[in-house]
C-alpha cells in the first residue's frame, strides 16, 4: 500500500495528465453523441388499461372505470392527476406525477 501511494505521489503529473485527457476526451465524444442516448426528461405515466368485451360504453364507465378511480386510483400517493376514458369494451385510465392542475 506504501508503495502504491509513494508512486502515485511520485507520478502525480503524470496521473493529473492522464485524468484530464480522460475527460477531454469524454467532452469530445459527448458532443458527438445520439439524442436518443441521452435519457428522456418527459413527467413520468403509467396507463392502466381494462378490457370488458361485449359492454357499451357507458357500461364500462359504470362498472369499471369509476368504481376503479374511486376505490384504487385516488388513493395513490403522489400522483395528482387521473385521466380516464371509458370505450365499448375497453376502460383506459392515465395517471401523471406532477403538478395539480
Amino acid at each position: 500500500m506504501a508503495r502504491s501511494l509513494a508512486g502515485v505521489m511520485t507520478f502525480r503529473l503524470l496521473i493529473l495528465a492522464a485524468a484530464m485527457g480522460r475527460l477531454a476526451c469524454g467532452i469530445v465524444r459527448m458532443r458527438d453523441a445520439r439524442l436518443d442516448a441521452l435519457p428522456e426528461l418527459s413527467t413520468p405515466h403509467a396507463e392502466i388499461r381494462t378490457e370488458a368485451l361485449g359492454l357499451s360504453a357507458v357500461e364500462v364507465e359504470q362498472l369499471i372505470t369509476v368504481p376503479l378511480e374511486a376505490d384504487l386510483l385516488n388513493e395513490v400517493v403522489g400522483v395528482p392527476i387521473i385521466r380516464s376514458e371509458a370505450l365499448p369494451g375497453l376502460s383506459s385510465a392515465v395517471l401523471t406525477k406532477g403538478l395539480r392542475q
